[in-house]
């Protein structure tokens, strides 16, 4: 499968912040970075597209690489080589922006998905008019 990771995730918030780490383990980073990482590792082809180089440091951002995951800050180049597009962005204008500029480039059978949540948007709204929680599927 073919996977588009819209986001790293803000590793200040869950290190930082919430203190992931010290609570529930795991190793930084986390958010879709992590998501992206567990995608590759699982055999899958996996492009993170992230527009902030510095939400991750250089050691997070190796160990991204290092799990097989290509990274972009190119939001259309992700999406021309998805099958599954993954928003791990804030809800709401960050993520319609980065809706509004890829839907062009996806292919026509994508889902587009927010973490624990129904599916945002499928492309096959955009060309055969469907609507709803539903469309697309």
């Amino acid at each position: 499968m073919k996977v588009a990771v819209y986001g790293a995730g803000n590793q200040d918030l869950y290190v930082n912040q919430l203190r992931l780490p010290e609570k529930f383990g795991g190793v930084a980073p986390f958010g879709g970075s992590r998501m992206a990482m567990e995608f590759a590792k699982a055999g899958h082809l996996v492009y993170l597209a992230e527009p902030d180089m510095a939400s991750l440091n250089v050691d997070q951002w190796s160990a991204v690489r290092s799990a097989g995951v290509v990274v972009t800050t190119d939001d259309t180049e992700a999406a021309r080589h998805a099958e599954i597009a993954v928003f791990f962005t804030p809800f709401g204008k960050t993520t319609f922006r980065v809706a509004k500029n890829i839907v062009r480039s996806l292919p026509e059978e994508l889902s587009l998905q927010r973490p624990a949540r129904y599916p945002l948007l499928s492309s096959t709204m955009f060309w055969n008019g469907n609507s709803g929680p539903n469309a697309g599927m």
